[in-house]
C-alpha cells in the first residue's frame, strides 16, 4: 500500500507558540501608541504647569503694581488734602475781608459778627437789629437790614443756613413755650423774608438751636446779648 504524503501536522505545543507569536506581531502597534499617548500626556502637564506658574507670577507681578499705587496714592492724599485745604482757607479769608467791607459801608460791623466755621462764614446778626424783646416778627429795620445784605447772599453758593439762637433765660408764652420754639420762629421770619425777596426756597433751610450754642457765657446781661442772634451760615464760591 502506497503511503499519501501528509501535511506536517504541528505539534499542540507548537501550535500554541506559533500562535502566540502571531499574536504578538499583531499587537507590535500597541507599544508606539502607549509611548506617543504618554510623552503626549506629559507634555501637556508640563505646558500647563509652566501656564499655571506664569498665572501666579503674572498676579504675583500685578498685586505688587497695585500695592505701589496704593501707597503712592496714600503719599499724595494727604499732600493733596493740605493743597485743597490751603486754598480753601484762602478763599474764605478773601471773602471774609470782601463782606467786612460790605459791612463797614453799612456800619454794621458793630451789631454782625463775622467768623469761619468749617467751609462755612458765618454772618451772627444781633437780635436786637432784627426782633423786638420776646418776639420774633421781624422790625422794619430788621427788614431793611437783610435787604441790604441780600447782594451777599446771593453770591453765597448752594443752600444757606438761617439758625435762631437764644440765652438760657426760660420763655414760658403762649406763642413761645420755650426758647426752642422761639428760635424756630425767628430764623423761619428771616428765611420768609429772603424767599419773598425772590431767592429760592430750596436754597433756604431754617434751624432752631435754642441756647445750646452760646457764644458767651449766660451769668451776665452781656453775654446773654451775645447769645440772642441769629446767624447765616454762606457757603462761598471757590473762585473770588
Amino acid at each position: 500500500m502506497k503511503s499519501t504524503p501528509n501535511a506536517h501536522k504541528l505539534h499542540p505545543i507548537e501550535q500554541l507558540l506559533t500562535q502566540g507569536k502571531k499574536h504578538n506581531n499583531d499587537d507590535h502597534w500597541l507599544l508606539p501608541y502607549l509611548d506617543v499617548f504618554i510623552l503626549l500626556t506629559m507634555m501637556f502637564i508640563v505646558l500647563l504647569a509652566m501656564s499655571s506658574t506664569e498665572i501666579i507670577d503674572n498676579e504675583k507681578q500685578l498685586n505688587k503694581q497695585q500695592a505701589t499705587i496704593k501707597a503712592l496714592r496714600d503719599e499724595i492724599e494727604p499732600l493733596r488734602q493740605i493743597e485743597m485745604d490751603g486754598r480753601s482757607s484762602l478763599v474764605l479769608e478773601h471773602w471774609q475781608e470782601r463782606i467786612h467791607q460790605v459791612l463797614d459801608s453799612l456800619k454794621l460791623r458793630d451789631d454782625i459778627a463775622l467768623s469761619l466755621q468749617d467751609e462755612y462764614i458765618a454772618l451772627e446778626i444781633d437780635d436786637r437789629l432784627l426782633f423786638d424783646s420776646g418776639r420774633a416778627e421781624l422790625k422794619p429795620e430788621g427788614r431793611q437790614v437783610l435787604q441790604n445784605l441780600l447782594p451777599v447772599f446771593e453770591l453765597a453758593a448752594g443752600t444757606i443756613l438761617v439758625e435762631g439762637h437764644t440765652d438760657n433765660q426760660p420763655i414760658n408764652t403762649t406763642a413761645f413755650p420755650s426758647n426752642w420754639e422761639l428760635g424756630a420762629a425767628r430764623a423761619a421770619s428771616v428765611v420768609r423774608f429772603l424767599n419773598q425777596q425772590g431767592m429760592a426756597s430750596n436754597r433756604l433751610m431754617a434751624i432752631s438751636y435754642a441756647d445750646t450754642k452760646p457764644r458767651a457765657a449766660n451769668d451776665t446781661p452781656a453775654g446773654r446779648q451775645q447769645n440772642r442772634r441769629v446767624a447765616m451760615l454762606l457757603r462761598m464760591p471757590d473762585n473770588e
